[in-house]
């Protein structure tokens, strides 16, 4: 097996057991276990042990939520329906994510996990935020923020509304939500006809 292929198994196996059981009553063992591979084979090919780990799980949840959203960014006509397409996708992976439902679960590792994370989510944020801002812009305009202050404003609406699903439970509801609240903030909408 290649090492790509044993580093994605036991990623995957982590991220089954953590969403499970919760990032605190996880053992190595349990990961190595569940991913089929010698104990060893998990501590050569994770040398930061459990942290680097952590973080490995994390950043994959990251890049699966961007690169869903990515490919709904390019399909859509304008900014705002990127805008609004890639936000209603966060929010509905973030609610079936069984590892941001431990994170979430578990408010004493929630700020590590979300320390681990932070770059990554910074970073693919403002990737998403650039790749929105590529899109015609239909009427809309950017109002004048940085894409560091926009990327850490969605973050946390993202959360808020993984977390917090009264008023906000279907895809509609959530693109509602978006549209009348957390557009306007940081896009000027387009003068209406």
């Amino acid at each position: 097996m290649a090492p790509d292929d044993t580093r994605h198994r036991i990623i995957r196996a982590a991220a089954e057991v953590f969403g499970r059981f919760g990032f605190d009553r996880v053992s190595l063992d349990e990961v190595s276990s569940t991913a089929g591979v010698h104990r060893t084979t998990l501590h050569r090919t994770f040398p930061g042990g459990r942290d680097e780990l952590v973080a490995a799980v994390l950043e994959h949840e990251v890049e699966v939520l961007a690169t869903g959203a990515l490919a709904l960014i390019d399909a859509a006509p304008t900014q705002t329906e990127a805008f609004l397409d890639a936000i209603t996708h966060a929010v509905e992976i973030g609610r079936r994510s069984q590892v941001v439902g431990a994170v979430l679960a578990d408010p004493g590792f929630r700020p590590t996990a979300l320390a681990v994370a932070a770059d990554r989510l910074r970073s693919a944020s403002e990737a998403l935020w650039q790749a929105i801002l590529a899109r015609p812009a239909n009427g809309a305009r950017q109002r004048s923020l940085t894409p560091e202050r926009v990327a850490d404003h969605v973050l946390r609406v993202v959360l808020s509304l993984v977390e917090n699903q009264r008023g906000v439970g279907d895809a509609e509801a959530i693109r509602t939500y978006v549209a009348d609240f957390v557009a306007p903030a940081v896009l000027v909408p387009a003068p209406r006809a």
